[in-house]
């Protein structure tokens, strides 16, 4: 089963990078490293290891193309035209290998090893930024409003949704199935007014209010909290968050309780993310 890679640009620009005429070999995106601290006195009983943190990274590979003559300097324009885009914008795209992306710049380093111009083939070292160094896959579980449940049920739909009401509040579960805790991107669903959501315990919301064809996006991978208005207006809601808990807290692993007023509808987009590509 052949695994599709391509570069989605920061402008939704696709580069389709293993479908035999572009070549980027995966092996070479598996490498990682940690950076970290030490604490205690090597000198003496020796130290301890502090924090680890993932810097953001770059990552050195190789791309081969081939075609025809038109075909082959049209592919090479576009992939530079493309890439550089996001650079001179100086906003990153993101490299998908199967369900996996990583954001990144692609590329900011470029150079010919093999140019062989009777058969149209080229192989180029190319050096990937990846600002934020980790491999991810989203995971996104939806959760209804007691309105839309009520109407399903007038519906007869035959695989009713699987939610629980008691004392007022719409009670659910999200599962974590990753080994560490999760990020999640939260997309609350207007009409709503000062929504809130506890996730495992912990409060998430905004005291704003949104309409039946806005929505209010809490988004912890970037620390974010803002609204989409109906024509895609883009207001900051920062201030206006639950400051009673901290809702950039990740998700912890395992099964985590979802608790609401039932008054709206919401997606959680679990981000699990590892250092190194996962195996296919």
């Amino acid at each position: 089963m052949i695994t599709r890679v391509r570069y989605e640009s920061a402008t939704g620009e696709v580069i389709r990078l293993n479908e035999g005429k572009i070549l980027l070999p995966l092996d070479t995106l598996r490498s990682f490293r940690w950076r970290t601290t030490t604490r205690g006195r090597p000198s003496g009983r020796g130290g301890t290891a502090g924090s680890f943190t993932q810097p953001p990274r770059q990552i050195e590979t190789e791309i081969s193309v081939r075609g025809n003559c038109l075909d082959f300097h049209r592919r090479l324009n576009e992939m530079h035209e493309i890439t550089e885009k996001d650079v001179l914008a100086e906003t990153p795209g993101r490299l998908y290998v199967g369900d996996q992306y990583i954001t990144c710049f692609f590329t900011i380093d470029s150079e010919i090893l093999l140019h062989s111009r009777r058969k149209n083939f080229l192989t180029k070292k190319v050096t990937i930024l990846a600002i934020e160094p980790y491999w991810t896959m989203e995971v996104t579980t939806k959760f209804v409003s007691q309105e839309a449940l009520r109407i399903s049920e007038v519906k007869r739909y035959y695989n009713r949704y699987p939610y629980r009401y008691g004392q007022g509040f719409a009670l659910h579960y999200i599962n974590n199935r990753h080994y560490g805790p999760a990020p999640a991107v939260i997309t609350i669903y207007g009409p709503a007014a000062a929504p809130t959501i506890s996730i495992g315990g912990v409060s998430t919301g905004a005291t704003a209010t949104i309409s039946a064809s806005e929505r209010m996006i809490i988004d912890q991978v970037n620390f974010l909290v803002y609204k989409i208005g109906q024509h895609g207006d883009v207001t900051n809601l920062f201030d206006l968050r639950n400051k009673m808990h901290n809702p950039f807290r990740p998700i912890a692993p395992g099964t985590q309780p979802v608790q609401f007023n039932g008054d709206f509808s919401f997606d959680i987009t679990l981000h699990y993310q590892r250092s190194e590509l996962r195996w296919m």
